[in-house]
């Protein structure tokens, strides 16, 4: 199922703006205290948590986009479930990463975004069993 609701696109449009680091743009689509947490990581806050993040992440990967598997929109949550694209920098490798965020949303604003996913591909000194 892949629906398109207004908060479904408002959510796409961040991912894109945050893609190309428009922080000024992607400021309207999150609450001020917008909580984000990443896998296991701690959660961080605000747009500027958020960028730290990304910071640290665009220092290990390179996001090439995703495959999209799934959108849906009940009751101010939107669910988008992918595969997510990835070039690990330090070896050049292609990783895929299967991905399912969750967006609390007040509006068409996020006031929360979880991102499950096992990040720890992301770096090279994991082995793989």
């Amino acid at each position: 199922m892949k629906e398109n609701t207004p908060q479904i696109e408002a959510v796409e449009t961040m991912e894109y703006l945050v893609g190309k680091q428009d922080w000024a743009a992607a400021a309207d689509y999150f609450t001020d205290d917008v909580m984000y947490k990443v896998s296991a990581r701690e959660p961080v806050f605000g747009l500027a948590g958020i960028r730290e993040y990304m910071q640290w992440q665009n220092q290990l990967v390179h996001w090439q986009g995703h495959s999209v598997r799934l959108k849906v929109n009940p009751n101010d949550i939107v669910i988008i479930e992918v595969d997510s694209h990835f070039l690990r920098l330090k070896d050049q490798t292609a990783i895929t990463v299967p991905c399912t965020d969750i967006y609390r949303m007040e509006g068409l604003k996020i006031a929360e975004w979880r991102v499950y996913a096992d990040i720890s591909h992301f770096t090279v000194n994991q082995q793989i069993i």
